[in-house]
């Protein structure tokens, strides 16, 4: 009796914790973790229409019902949009795929196709980044036109540490160890702060559909390789938590980065010839802003940075001290640097043949 009497008063004011199933536990948290993220970065605000990248990806799916979980909390419209890029023989599945999830969700879809290969190989240039430019070209589109003020995308954190040691073997600056923005303008990366694993494991749990794409197991290309290999490799035996200490350097880059190019704006000038750039005043800077002078300069023209590298800011750096002004510098992609009247003037080399695209945009 006194042992019963016992157990009465030690079991006295507990109380026993609902069951809960593991995949709602793993659904809260990357759910918190995502929104985390987007309020830290003010990705989002009440009323945004958020037009989200759908490839059919793992990656896209998980971002997608993450944020129909996160819609009415966020106060968000969203819709779906999804190009075939041509590249596979069953790519049309990855569209008719998406097409049929968004009808599932009653989500708005917008979908559109463009042959990659067709236009590499009539205009030349890298399939990996004509892909890249359609893509962006066709979401850009879109959202202008239906009037979305958001374009979301599934960029994690893998995908970071892969952009950052990528830029790394290329010898990238500043601008490039930053890897891949958090927001950009319209552009958000809710899940760039998320593992890859985890959205695995997410999409696994909750018995989420997906579609795998064999060209991403293709260790032909280098992000392939650096995804497959390199980092498996590196965590493994030298740093257990590599995607966060890449991801901090990216932040760290990205602040020196924008440092220097609110610095740098000031020797940027144009005329009614367009941008040039003072050659005497910016020859008495430190090397360091003389060359993220010249990285922004040709940003500016350019409208990137894609295929320049620590060489060709040198050689321009380098013409900025020649006495002679019939020599230039060629850049990738049919551009040339050149000096004249004390000014240097970044212009197109025409003609441009196939020929010399295909050369100047060999990785």
């Amino acid at each position: 009796a006194r042992m019963t009497s016992d157990l009465r008063l030690a079991t006295c004011g507990l109380r026993l914790l609902p069951y809960i199933r593991p995949s709602l536990i793993i659904t809260r948290m990357l759910r918190q973790k995502v929104l985390q993220t987007i309020r830290k970065y003010r990705m989002m605000r009440p009323g945004d229409r958020v037009l989200v990248a759908v490839s059919g990806g793992p990656d896209s799916i998980a971002l997608l019902h993450l944020l129909l979980c996160l819609q009415k909390e966020l106060g968000l419209f969203l819709a779906v949009a999804h190009l075939d890029h041509q590249m596979r023989p069953d790519s049309h599945s990855d569209r008719e795929f998406v097409e049929r999830l968004a009808a599932r969700l009653s989500i708005l879809c917008f979908c559109d196709r463009v042959d990659v290969p067709a236009l590499v190989r009539g205009a030349g240039g890298n399939l990996e980044e004509v892909a890249g430019q359609r893509r962006r070209a066709f979401l850009e589109e879109i959202a202008a036109r239906e009037k979305y003020s958001k374009i979301a995308t599934g960029h994690t954190l893998n995908d970071q540490a892969e952009t950052v040691l990528m830029k790394l073997f290329r010898g990238s600056g500043s601008a490039g160890l930053s890897g891949i923005a958090p927001i950009v303008g319209k552009w958000i990366r809710p899940m760039i702060e998320t593992r890859r694993a985890e959205i695995f494991n997410y999409l696994n749990q909750q018995g989420r559909e997906f579609r795998e794409d064999a060209t991403n197991q293709d260790t032909r290309f280098l992000r392939n390789r650096v995804r497959h290999q390199l980092i498996p490799l590196l965590e493994k035996h030298y740093s257990p938590n590599l995607l966060e200490r890449m991801s901090t350097l990216a932040e760290l880059e990205r602040e020196t980065a924008r440092y220097w190019r609110c610095r740098c704006h000031r020797w940027i000038k144009n005329d009614q010839a367009g941008l040039f750039v003072p050659l005497e005043p910016l020859g008495r800077r430190p090397i360091a802003e003389q060359r993220e002078a010249i990285r922004l300069f040709l940003l500016l023209v350019r409208g990137n940075l894609r295929r320049i590298n620590f060489e060709h800011t040198e050689s321009v750096r380098r013409l900025m001290q020649e006495r002679s002004t019939d020599k230039k510098v060629v850049l990738p992609g049919g551009w040339e640097v050149v000096k004249a009247g004390g000014v240097l003037r970044v212009r197109r080399r025409l003609p441009i043949s196939n020929d010399e695209v295909r050369m100047t945009n060999k990785p």
